[in-house]
């Protein structure tokens, strides 16, 4: 019988090639015995081995004195496989399985934690691309890269990307609020190389109407050197929850191509509510003052609204 002793010292799984996830060992013994502890699926979960080719337990009771444990396969496969650990004494096998150890089931618990923190990292990459970044990870068996597919990951890198993102705000107001956060603006509205952040600004308008503006301070620079700007309003492509009216998108023509300056989330197309909006692109665009040939005949024509003469 094995002696162990609980020195919860960390140290990377040695013996699992595979293996990714720093390791808390619980014993150590003379005779090199080990037992893992390792995170499960759910949050301050943990299941434990004692490496490669070995059955995996979840702790079913603890005691001052002993720890049991029970087969991870309890439920799905009705495994009444036990083992106990004595606290300052030995680890021993209780009860038998009733299938033999799964030699892959620690890399695919390894292999689907992995694929989530990458989902809960919030980068803006799709589920497809970051899946097969990790299948082409050598470090994992050819059984394991084929058994780890889209149809068994899919909904928990979406439970993990839902996450790791804030409720949906019940209003625009409550989005700004959100926005003037550091942590949740720098995960909601960061840009793709997160060197820029594409939220400027909010305003609120005369018929109490709230409206959200998307524009990074690179396009606020830009923005400063054209001398065309047209825009557009979109109706389907428009967030539900939180309401809004429509997405009011900027775009300019630049070298043949028409490129979009920013995006404006307007609860309401009202007169009051485009002054308004007017009135922000001015204060965060001091320098913009194109000609707009072209506009929504819904707003009237606004276009003194960004000479640099003041509004009334």
């Amino acid at each position: 019988m094995s002696s162990f002793n609980l020195t919860g010292q960390k140290l990377h799984n040695a013996a699992d090639a595979e293996a990714e996830t720093v390791l808390l060992v619980l014993s150590v013994t003379a005779d090199a015995v080990l037992l893992f502890q390792e995170e499960g699926y759910r949050g301050n979960s943990y299941f434990y081995h004692t490496g490669p080719n070995s059955h995996a337990y979840h702790v079913n009771v603890e005691t001052e004195k002993r720890i049991y444990f029970r087969c991870v396969f309890y439920d799905k496969l009705k495994c009444w496989g036990r083992a106990i650990l004595e606290i300052g004494g030995g680890y021993r096998q209780s009860s038998n399985h009733n299938h033999p150890p799964d030699p892959d089931f620690v890399a695919q618990r390894h292999f689907r934690q992995n694929v989530v923190n990458r989902v809960r990292e919030g980068r803006y990459v799709g589920f497809a691309e970051i899946l097969e970044s990790e299948r082409r990870n050598r470090r994992y068996s050819r059984r394991v890269r084929r058994i780890m597919t889209m149809r068994k990951l899919r909904n928990p890198m979406y439970r993990a990307r839902i996450e790791s993102f804030p409720p949906v705000p019940e209003s625009l107001r409550d989005l700004t609020r959100l926005l003037l956060r550091d942590e949740w603006r720098e995960k909601i509205s960061c840009t793709v190389d997160k060197d820029d952040n594409l939220y400027c600004g909010s305003t609120t308008a005369t018929d109490n109407s709230h409206h959200v503006a998307f524009i990074s301070a690179r396009m606020r620079r830009f923005a400063s050197r054209i001398s065309i700007l047209q825009s557009d309003g979109t109706f389907r492509a428009r967030p539900q929850v939180p309401h809004s009216a429509q997405v009011f998108v900027l775009v300019t023509p630049w070298r043949n191509v028409c490129i979009p300056i920013g995006w404006i989330l307007m609860e309401r197309r009202t007169i009051p509510a485009y002054r308004a909006v007017f009135q922000l692109l001015k204060e965060v665009c001091p320098d913009l003052n194109p000609s707009m040939p072209k506009y929504k005949a819904a707003c009237g024509t606004f276009a003194g609204l960004l000479s640099r003469k003041p509004i009334n």
